[in-house]
């Protein structure tokens, strides 16, 4: 059977594209974490005074917690675009393709599972060619670009309006003089 056909190469662009989408809202939700923290210490440092020590162990203590989930965020990613986790493999980036564009569900599914069965006679081969690349070119058709959307979801505008409110308690008069 073919393996290089642009199903193939579809499935591959949907889940390329899926993982860099909950890479960047993962990334967001740990830019909310970090700034969360840091107004916390920022509001508690107004009531109580740390010393030279207590900030840098508060210091260290953001950068390894934002250094250990970006590593664990990385790792996560590359499992997902090489296909490697249960919800990234090539049956099911194929059944939500097909959720997601109702006129070519079923057929999506079937001409995927097609490629990879092994036809017994030359008559089922030719069908399932010709049924393959019947499918490869509607596939051809659907655009990646409705996908990509990190920055339209809730969690960007979170980020943003933390990082505003972040800049308003942090603005200090002492510093003016």
């Amino acid at each position: 059977m073919i393996k290089n056909n642009k199903i193939n190469q579809v499935i591959a662009n949907y889940r390329k594209v899926k993982s860099i989408n909950l890479f960047m809202s993962n990334l967001f939700l740990l830019l909310i974490l970090l700034l969360l923290c840091s107004i916390f210490f920022i509001i508690i440092e107004r009531f109580v005074f740390f010393s030279v020590d207590t900030r840098v162990r508060i210091v260290l203590f953001l950068l390894l917690l934002a250094i250990s989930f970006l590593t664990l965020f990385m790792v996560k990613l590359f499992l997902q675009i090489n296909g490697k986790l249960s919800d990234f493999k090539d049956p099911e980036i194929a059944r939500e393709i097909g959720v997601q564009n109702p006129h070519i569900s079923d057929k999506l599914i079937n001409a995927f599972q097609l490629e990879y069965n092994q036809q017994s006679s030359s008559i089922s081969n030719k069908l399932s060619s010709r049924a393959i690349k019947l499918m490869s070119e509607k596939v051809s058709s659907i655009s990646m670009d409705s996908y990509i959307q990190p920055f339209k979801t809730k969690i960007f505008k979170c980020l943003l309006f933390l990082l505003i409110g972040l800049l308003f308690i942090n603005n200090d008069v002492d510093f003016a003089d």
